[in-house]
């Protein structure tokens, strides 16, 4: 079985011809015994005025060049074989057709029909007047006007004026125009002023919460800058900072969570359209993205840490701030860290001491015993403080006693203490002294 495997050099488009599960040399008779009925047809066109009486015998067909007038048609006789193969994945033949959106007065965009999918120009992976690559997808491109109006839109929306625009209208592009949005341009850092590209729409900003302070000039309370702003955005305003950079919503924030190092290591990534930012990035409510856009962010969860590279490394005895985290969505988390912060969560539980050690507690030393329980359930060390006289050892040699474990315990005290330690012993029968 024949297979397909494209390749790019420069600007030339390269087939490589492989025999499925093997390496060895393929010559014109080699292709001829393994083409199937559905390989003729592209198998023709690529060797198309290489095949000479002189060289039939001794010519290697592991890589052609595609005549780059034959490409798109090339791309589609061997993705119909079900055997052509880019990077790895499967090409399957498509056509992809090109329009045109217009947004009043002058700024133009080319968009692609795939099947059903719609997709911006600039989003695809290769294209050019003829055939496309997208995904696993390639195939013919329709351009129904000359290709230099696709190629003024190959890095997105572009503006079209004057004759320019003219020429463009004459060429009779299919093209579906829309009304421009509500343009609000941020005149300070945290962007409490603003103004307004078209003053018709003034009452629809202040009954969001922005205040005229003048002619022209508007006012946010900071408090309720991201509120406002975020909800603008969601309308389908259009937003642009003081430094004329797009402002962009928050898409999406993906969390991982694990343990590094005897910590826990929090990774975040935050998503603005198709880009993706660490959460180390994050200084406030902006994010910078590029040099043309920059982020609003949702509020963030505040977690106290050190940061290491991309990893917000946490102590384990601050991981109840983690909390926040576990309904989250789009958290990724290792169960064992899971389950150690959810037991921050629990309410600490009465835990009496062993049958066999001989005491009742007071309540209070029984909250003590529980707390030192709790610790050690959870891989915390503990400091258990109280008067003189108020019964610490005690709570400790109850904790002590349910310990399952037969291991010794050593107790290290001051040596005027370990009469102390040994008569308590030997009271609550618990264990033996050496």
């Amino acid at each position: 079985m024949l297979l397909y495997q494209l390749e790019f050099k420069g600007t030339s488009v390269w087939v490589r011809l492989q025999e499925k599960g093997t390496r060895r040399v393929l010559y014109l008779d080699t292709l001829q015994a393994l083409a199937q009925p559905i390989d003729r047809a592209p198998l023709a066109l690529l060797t198309r005025g290489l095949i000479r009486p002189s060289s039939r015998e001794t010519l290697s067909f592991q890589q052609i060049e595609i005549p780059a007038a034959h490409v798109g048609e090339a791309l589609q006789l061997m993705a119909a074989t079900g055997r052509l193969f880019f990077q790895g994945k499967c090409l399957v033949a498509a056509t992809a057709k090109i329009s045109w959106e217009g947004e009043l007065p002058s700024t133009v965009r080319a968009t692609v029909q795939i099947g059903t999918e719609r997709i911006p120009l600039e989003q695809l992976e290769k294209i050019n007047s003829s055939w496309f690559i997208h995904g696993a997808l390639t195939g013919a491109v329709e351009c129904p006007v000359p290709w230099r109006w696709a190629e003024a839109c190959r890095s997105g929306p572009t503006l079209l004026e004057g004759v320019q625009k003219k020429r463009f209208l004459e060429e009779e592009p299919p093209i579906t125009w829309t009304a421009p949005p509500p343009e609000l341009i941020l005149q300070d850092s945290l962007g409490c002023s603003a103004t307004l590209k078209d003053s018709s729409w003034e009452k629809d900003l202040l009954e969001v919460g922005f205040v005229r302070k003048q002619i022209g000039q508007y006012y946010c309370p900071t408090d309720r800058v991201r509120e406002v702003l975020r909800f603008l955005l969601e309308l389908g305003w259009r937003v642009t900072d003081f430094r004329g950079r797009r402002v962009l919503l928050q898409s999406g924030l993906e969390w991982q969570v694990t343990e590094e190092h005897g910590q826990i290591a929090v990774r975040g990534t935050l998503s603005f359209q198709s880009e993706k930012i660490s959460l180390r990035a994050v200084k406030g409510p902006w994010i910078e993205i590029n040099s043309t856009s920059i982020g609003l962010l949702d509020p963030v969860p505040f977690l106290e840490g050190e940061w290491f590279d991309d990893a917000l490394l946490i102590p384990k005895y601050r991981g109840a701030q983690l909390e926040t985290l576990l309904d989250a969505p789009q958290a990724q988390w290792d169960e064992t860290v899971r389950t150690f912060v959810s037991g921050f969560s629990r309410a600490v539980e009465e835990t009496p001491p062993a049958e066999t050690f001989r005491a009742t507690l007071l309540p209070y030393q029984q909250k003590g015993l529980d707390w030192l329980s709790f610790l050690y359930r959870w891989g915390f060390s503990g400091l258990l403080a109280d008067e003189m006289g108020l019964g610490k050892t005690v709570q400790v040699l109850a904790f002590f006693s349910r310990l399952r474990t037969n291991l010794p315990v050593l107790v290290v005290a001051p040596t005027s203490l370990l009469f102390h330690w040994r008569a308590e012993m030997e009271r609550f029968q618990y264990g033996q002294w050496s």
